[in-house]
């Protein structure tokens, strides 16, 4: 069970700098080494304090899946990991999916929490909730941040029984909400557009929702793949192609909770606008 969660389950350690490289003289505070075992070897990960709590991926991820599947929670995961120091699990609820297709071909969408940590400390232990989209992946399509309240922590030594409680929570809560929070996007498919007015009111959402007015082309593009795929021009197609900017174009560089914002204000405007 879990056998994708092998691949961020690699031995790491906690070293004294002393012990790896005898007479280096360590800026003050960094006393110890974190070591990952690779695929490729060890690699030395970061620098920290003697009280930093380092806690193994598996001491994290692993209780967790298991108190979600012994609530019975019916759920998958996705696994990855950046250089083997930085670590994303996503849970997806299979549950409560919602199709959004038509014409017989299935688009579903569901509720995921998406888990973080890393070895090299560039990324607190924590939890965020998205909506994840099975026919393609679009990544980040957020619920609205009061129904969701996201988590992160230091690592301690009482790091994991607090975090693990606090975390089951906020997923418990979050599901219990699942299809309210998923229902504005009903409303999206049922409202469809013309093609011959779709660039002005691809403008127009950018007028009222600042997002970047130059990255039209590529909305416009997008929504025309989105066409494709489904069949229809609905506010589902438009949705998705500013929301796929927000997760996959490099030109975008605002903070998570700015795309956040932003992602709800498209939801509204392309709904009701």
């Amino acid at each position: 069970m879990y056998k994708e969660f092998e691949q961020i389950f690699m031995p790491v350690k906690k070293v004294p700098v002393n012990d790896l490289v005898p007479g280096y003289k360590y800026p003050t505070g960094k006393t110890h080494f974190i070591v990952v075992d690779t695929p490729n070897g060890p690699k030395i990960a970061n620098m920290c304090s003697d009280d930093y709590g380092l806690i193994p991926n598996k001491e994290i991820f692993m209780p967790l899946a298991e108190s979600l599947d012994k609530a019975g929670l019916k759920f998958h995961t996705q696994v990855r990991h950046i250089g083997h120091t930085k670590f994303f699990v996503d849970f997806i609820f299979d549950k409560f999916a919602l199709d959004l297709g038509t014409g017989g071909k299935p688009d579903l969408v569901m509720p995921k929490i998406r888990t973080l940590n890393s070895y090299d400390l560039s990324i607190k232990y924590g939890i965020n909730a998205g909506i994840w989209r099975e026919i393609c992946i679009n990544g980040m399509m957020a619920p609205d941040q009061e129904s969701f309240k996201s988590l992160k922590k230091l690592h301690t030594t009482s790091f994991s029984e607090i975090s693990l409680s606090e975390t089951i929570e906020l997923i418990t809560d979050f599901l219990n909400e699942a299809e309210l929070i998923i229902e504005p996007f009903e409303i999206l498919k049922d409202r469809i557009f013309s093609e011959n007015k779709l660039e002005e009111f691809v403008e127009d959402v950018m007028d009222m929702t600042k997002f970047p007015k130059k990255q039209k082309e590529e909305v416009l593009e997008r929504i025309q793949f989105e066409k494709l795929a489904t069949g229809r021009l609905s506010g589902w197609e438009v949705y998705n192609g500013f929301n796929f900017q927000l997760n996959h174009n490099d030109a975008i560089t605002m903070p998570l909770h700015k795309r956040q914002t932003l992602d709800q204000e498209l939801i509204e405007f392309i709904s009701y606008g």
